[in-house]
């Protein structure tokens, strides 16, 4: 287990004691802890800064086209492989949630990502590449074992999720046919804090037409995803 809670420690990063729990606190815990922070706004972060770590490896030790990066980036930021990076550290056995709840994968690839945004926040982007090059490393030398032939980068192009993952789908046909990528905006969130429901709105111009959809979720990352998949549904019944 790379998660040490009475140090304060990930994967042997020391980092700041508040953000530590509060990327390990689940939004269910607020039926214990009202007061607590919950790991959501740190998963907004840690988001970005895992997919900017990515991005910038890829470039530096992947000479492929953007359409491979854009597969491999989906595949090492899936769910699945978030989820079981979770699973792998530890993160199931120290989250902080309600006795009653029970984690799902989609919990541990928001605390993955929640963790990030910690040591972001506390040590700086260099100790998130650090941490990122740890707990990816088993995954990254696959990687480029794989694409070092053509059976690999064919396995590779089996597993990819960008025409499973609405938002990464949207995103690559905009910038196969050059449009402006597609915006989303948080509309409205009810319910409360440790029950949330989210309502986001997806908007994309492509080829001359403007489309917009809302999607709902427990967590925005749902809710953008379905956004996404709805104005995907309403392109293709007019192309």
């Amino acid at each position: 287990m790379l998660i040490d809670s009475e140090k304060s420690k990930i994967s042997g990063l020391k980092i700041d004691k508040e953000l530590f729990f509060e990327a390990l606190t689940h939004p269910s815990y607020f039926q214990i802890e009202p007061s607590k922070k919950n790991y959501e706004r740190l998963e907004f972060l840690g988001d970005s800064v895992l997919d900017l770590i990515l991005a910038e490896w890829l470039y530096q030790f992947v000479s492929e086209k953007v359409g491979l990066l854009s597969q491999i980036r989906s595949l090492l930021v899936q769910t699945e492989t978030l989820s079981n990076i979770g699973y792998e550290i530890g993160l199931d056995m120290v989250m902080l949630k309600d006795n009653h709840y029970s984690i799902t994968p989609t919990d541990l690839e928001d605390g993955v990502e929640a963790i990030f945004g910690a040591v972001y926040l506390s040590r700086g982007l260099e100790k998130a590449r650090i941490l990122f090059s740890k707990i990816f490393k088993e995954r990254l030398e696959t990687l480029l074992l794989d694409l070092s032939n053509e059976e690999g980068k064919q396995k590779i192009a089996n597993l990819t999720v960008c025409e499973r993952n609405p938002i990464n789908r949207l995103q690559e046909i905009c910038q196969q046919q050059k449009f402006p990528l597609p915006e989303y905006k948080l509309q409205e969130k009810k319910g409360a804090d440790h029950d949330p429901l989210y309502f986001v709105e997806c908007k994309v111009s492509i080829k001359d037409s403007d489309f917009s959809a809302i999607g709902t979720g427990r967590n925005l990352k749902t809710a953008r995803r379905i956004a996404a998949n709805l104005v995907l549904e309403q392109f293709k019944a007019v192309e």
